[in-house]
């Protein structure tokens, strides 16, 4: 193994390090962390969905039973679906556990403070 890969190992190892995300010990504050960041992907994912039918001519009202956006209303039908038995596990979760969605990722901030790519 040359020096330069070697190098790059090392790189690769400390930005795994910086970058890996420490979630709290309690484990419904893990997973309402958890559940958070599934549903920020989802949110992100359906904005994707609906900027591209937006590039391909998507006129809101109009276009609404274009056999051309169908299979997009579908995927955002099913990830809003998804979004829904989230929002339902997080308030069994928080109401189980007494800890709000808030409070978690408030510990998980702490817990992460000072861990981002300026930190080295």
């Amino acid at each position: 193994m040359t020096s330069r890969q070697k190098q790059n190992n090392r790189y690769a190892a400390a930005e795994r390090r910086i970058l890996r995300v420490r979630y709290p010990q309690n484990p419904a504050a893990r997973k309402l962390c958890q559940l958070d960041e599934q549903r920020d992907r989802y949110s992100k994912a359906i904005d994707e969905v609906f900027g591209g039918m937006y590039r391909r001519g998507f006129r809101p009202g109009i276009d609404n039973e274009n056999p051309a956006f169908l299979a997009d209303f579908d995927l955002i039908n099913r990830w809003q679906k998804d979004m829904a038995r989230i929002a339902r596990r997080v308030a069994r979760i928080e109401k189980l556990s007494g800890k709000t969605t808030e409070q978690a990722l408030h510990e998980k901030y702490l817990l992460n403070a000072g861990r981002g790519s300026q930190s080295y």
